[in-house]
Order: C-alpha cells, then structure tokens, then sequence
C-alpha cells in the first residue's frame, strides 16, 4: 500500500552510487510513477525506462551524460483516468513483471499491460524513490518470485 502522490515505484533495476556528482547516481531498469495533483480531478500511472547507451531515443541518445539518471527517463506508457488522488490516504499498487511484460494495477484496477520489445530489461532489483523535501509512506511492501 502506498499513500503518495507523484512517486516512483522502481523494478527490475540496478543502481549504482556515483558520489556527490550525480545525486540520482546511475539506474537501468524501469519506473512506474504514480502521480496526480491534490484536488485535482484526474491523476495517471506513467510507465518510464532508463535510458542506456543501447536502449535511448531520438536526441538522448547523444547526450550520454543524461542516460542512466532517474532525471531522464523515457515514457514508455502513460494512462490518465478520473478521479481524485487524495493525500494521506492509503492506495493498493500492485505490480507483475513477467519476462518483457509489465503489468500495473491501482487498488485492482489494470492501468497498464505493457510488453517491452524492444531493449527489455529481464533482471534487476526493486526500489522506492521519491523526491526530496516530499513525504512519502509505505506499507506492507512484498516482492515475490513468479514461477
């Protein structure tokens, strides 16, 4: 369960800490972000995936110094429903990563059912971000292996 408002859920990544350079230090991997204004009358699930010298898009691909940074991800898939994302109230995010398919759903409603086919990304870890001076809550986390 997660009681937020414009944050990421992370899979299938690997991160590596670069120092005081770069404090988003180097990812590759995917990021599902939930995100919604307060009081707002609608709110999305963006699917995103770190860009990497193999796998970049368009102008990214030649500014190497952008890719792997959680600052610069490509969207893969976006999906927009009505309805308010309230603060301090708990939501059931539940996501299955399946080899190149991702598929993510908000308190049992599909949002996204995306195969990438591309450059999938096919093992990795999961993490939790947020951005700095925001609040964020979780609850209940579980990450299981499927069979």
């Amino acid at each position: 369960e997660m009681c937020i408002r414009d944050r990421g859920l992370w899979v299938r990544g690997q991160y590596e800490d670069v120092g005081l350079d770069d404090v988003a230090g180097w990812v590759t991997g995917y990021y599902i972000m939930l995100g919604g204004s307060p009081g707002a009358s609608s709110h999305f699930i963006s699917l995103k995936q770190m860009q990497t010298t193999e796998d970049c898009w368009d102008a990214a691909c030649n500014n190497p110094e952008n890719l792997y940074d959680f600052n610069n991800p490509h969207e893969l898939t976006i999906t927009k429903k009505s309805g308010t994302l309230e603060r301090w109230r708990w939501y059931t995010l539940t996501v299955e990563v399946r080899e190149a398919n991702i598929k993510v759903w908000l308190n049992d409603e599909l949002y996204i059912d995306y195969t990438d086919s591309n450059y999938p990304f096919l093992e990795g870890t999961v993490g939790l971000k947020t951005f700095e001076g925001e609040t964020v809550s979780f609850d209940d986390v579980l990450v299981t292996p499927l069979d």
